[in-house]
């Protein structure tokens, strides 16, 4: 008999082994259904193809071009400019050998994005199998898989899906090292900074998690605390880019917090109402409703899937339950690990406003708490079902799942949302420039021009399809309508369709011939390639319109208590009024003048001895012109400024003309020809 013991050990461990490739088969299932629905369809669905992700494709191209130096001459740049912002790091280096092996393609450049998140899924389920001892382990990639808001945005090239990835390793490796692997932490190390240079939003969150479970694991570091000592370089030297950016670029993160109207940035709040609004940010972002109802009103079109909520309804249960599973084992590392990440995960996002791209964080914790639930769901049923029948039934169903949202973007996908311009889903980049590809083709020394009012970053969209090609030129129906140039007629432009009816009836313009009509995907007339003519009168029409455009608005207004006379430009944006309230986030616009033209007039009584002009401008090389007029005389400064930063404040003394009665400013954009738009944010007169 003694003999005989060991028998049933070695047939345990058959059977475990048995079991564990049983595993490993659902895992591979998981990740081949993930695959085949991301790069399936990959060009159709999502119908656009935004700047957001030509531009990291772009900047690969153009680092590998530099031998990896970015435009302004820095070697290995930490992040690199995306429309005027700069919020760019890693994925711009992942994209580098493929846009440099294959070209430019919107099927590369999101399957770049595809695979790296293929790894991610990997990482969940390692976490499952090996930190939480879960017994289907591979269910947490499966569920994932099957959240409708994380099909939709792995098929989208952003930066942040890459940063999520980052995340999850950084999890798994921080998750071996708290389970007795102490030379996991290095790792740990290096894909938490990944992460914090991955994404913007993700560095307070990344930041915030590490401070806590600092906190929480103390005894445990204290433990290991050599091994600790030992990252002290690795951290430091992942650091050093981003002390080096901030050298550079100091005022950068305030400047885009203010561009995104951060509560924390609001110059007329008091700190205790920016806490208060960056609370109830925060609490929005674990909102139920938004998580498992569909199409919330806080996210545009492009975010979202028709019908279905961001992690579909029926995970809600799950979710819920695997939370209270977690706070229930909070004493056990890695449980408690989760609800650390869980409680960090908005940190950034509630800075501005949550959402799912910027807690995408969140999606993924989600799916660890589902397939907790699910495990012990499926743990739970009769031990008389075999787990290869419990494993193989949730396994078909999780992965029937993606597989039907696949088939409902590709067959209904184009017609779920209908507004398909610039405020909406953006559709036209593949079918635009694939038609201005074919025209140069067919007309290689023709010039072409090509509207970008229906897209934002048109102009790395153009860099994007076309790089290049000095033939094809970015420009609206304004441009068409009102700057006769060099350009020899028939002017060829591809024009949206509420621009083709305005030239159409425009007495300016003569419709030569209408070559191609690109229609949306309802049918309805997206984009018109036509040739055009001016008329005869063309001359004698501007002349009388340029007059109209310099007429000035007279108005009265309150500055410093003091009623003053004011003549502006026409303005279509922004009030008079707001170039004197003292907050340079307000704006006015001209409607057409370039110079925008302010003359304040004072009433009679006490003259000003006005000294200086402090003038808050919007982004532009300028040329400033302040006329003076005073009791004996009238005098004119101009100036003229380049290269400013962002919006800057100018400075200009004033002459002395003994006490102002009246002051004339005008700021030209030296960069745009009439008609434009020129912003000005603050108006201040110092004595």
């Amino acid at each position: 008999m003694n003999e005989a013991e060991p028998e049933p050990a070695a047939g345990g461990v058959r059977a475990a082994a048995a079991a564990a490739r049983l595993d490993w088969s659902f895992l591979a299932v998981t990740l081949a259904v993930f695959l085949l629905t991301r790069l399936v369809g990959l060009e159709r669905f999502p119908i656009f193809f935004f700047c957001d992700e030509a531009v990291q494709a772009n900047r690969a191209a153009s680092l590998v071009e530099h031998r990896f130096h970015d435009d302004f001459g820095t070697l290995l740049p930490t992040y690199f400019e995306n429309g005027g912002n700069r919020n760019l790091g890693v994925g711009v280096y992942l994209q580098a050998l493929p846009a440099y092996l294959f070209g430019r393609s919107i099927f590369v450049t999101r399957a770049v994005q595809v695979l790296a998140l293929a790894t991610a899924m990997l990482a969940l389920g390692l976490i499952l199998r090996d930190a939480f001892r879960l017994r289907f382990w591979w269910l947490g990639p499966a569920l994932l898989s099957a959240f409708p808001g994380w099909f939709l945005h792995t098929r989208i090239a952003f930066e942040l899906m890459l940063a999520v990835a980052f995340y999850v390793w950084f999890l798994y490796f921080y998750l071996r090292y708290r389970s007795g692997r102490p030379r996991s932490a290095y790792l740990a190390v290096l894909f938490g900074a990944l992460v914090f240079y991955g994404y913007n939003t993700f560095q307070p969150a990344i930041v915030a998690t590490c401070l806590l479970l600092l906190i929480v694991d103390a005894p445990y570091h204290w433990r290991n605390r050599r091994t600790l000592l030992r990252c002290v370089p690795l951290l430091a030297l992942a650091v050093l880019p981003y002390v080096r950016f901030v050298r550079e670029f100091p005022d950068e993160t305030e400047r885009r917090l203010r561009s995104l109207s951060s509560p924390v940035t609001a110059p007329g709040m008091t700190r205790g109402a920016k806490l208060a609004a960056y609370g109830r940010q925060y609490a929005l972002a674990y909102s139920p409703a938004y998580w498992f109802l569909p199409e919330r009103p806080e996210d545009i079109p492009r975010q979202q899937m028709k019908g279905r909520s961001h992690l579909g309804e029926w995970s809600a249960p799950l979710v819920a339950a695997g939370l209270l599973i977690c706070a229930w084992r909070i004493r056990r590392p890695a449980e408690r690990t989760l609800l650390v990440a869980l409680a960090a995960a908005p940190v950034g996002a509630a800075l501005v406003a949550p959402g799912i791209t910027r807690c995408m964080n969140l999606v993924v914790l989600a799916a660890l708490f589902a397939a907790i639930a699910g495990n012990a769901l499926l743990t739970s049923l009769p031990k008389r079902l075999p787990p290869a029948l419990v494993g193989g039934a949730a396994c078909a169903l999780l992965a029937a799942l993606p597989v039907a949202l696949l088939a409902d973007s590709l067959r209904h996908g184009e017609t779920w949302y209908t507004n398909y311009g610039l405020d909406g889903m953006q559709w036209g980049s593949r079918q635009v420039f694939g038609a201005a590809r074919r025209y140069r083709e067919r007309y290689p020394d023709q010039r072409l021009m090509l509207s970008p009012d229906w897209a934002n970053g048109a102009d790395e969209l153009l860099h994007f399809f076309l790089p290049g090609d000095p033939s094809v030129d970015m420009a609206n129906v304004d441009w068409l309508q009102n700057r006769r140039g060099d350009i020899p007629e028939p002017i060829r432009f591809i024009l949206l369709e509420p621009e083709f009816r305005a030239a159409s009836a425009d007495p300016r313009l003569r419709l030569d011939a209408l070559e191609e009509t690109i229609s949306y995907p309802d049918g309805t007339p997206g984009f018109r390639i036509a040739r055009w003519r001016y008329a005869p009168d063309y001359e004698a029409i501007m002349s009388a319109r340029r007059e109209d455009w310099h007429h000035l608005i007279d108005e009265e207004v309150t500055i410093s208590g003091e009623k003053v006379r004011v003549s502006h430009s026409r303005f279509d944006g922004g009030e008079v009024g707001q170039l004197f309230d003292g907050d340079p986030e307000t704006l006015a616009r001209t409607e057409s003048s370039n110079p925008a033209v302010v003359v304040l007039e004072f009433p009679r009584g006490p003259s000003h001895a006005f000294r200086r002009l402090l003038l808050t401008t919007g982004s532009m090389d300028s040329e400033i012109v302040v006329t003076v007029t005073g009791e004996a005389r009238e005098e004119t400064v101009r100036r003229t400024y380049r290269g400013q930063p962002d919006d800057p404040t100018l400075d200009i003394e004033l002459p002395a003309v003994g006490g102002a009665r009246r002051v004339r400013i005008e700021a030209r954009d030296l960069n745009a020809a009439e008609p434009s738009k020129v912003h000005l944010r603050e108006v201040r007169l110092l004595e």
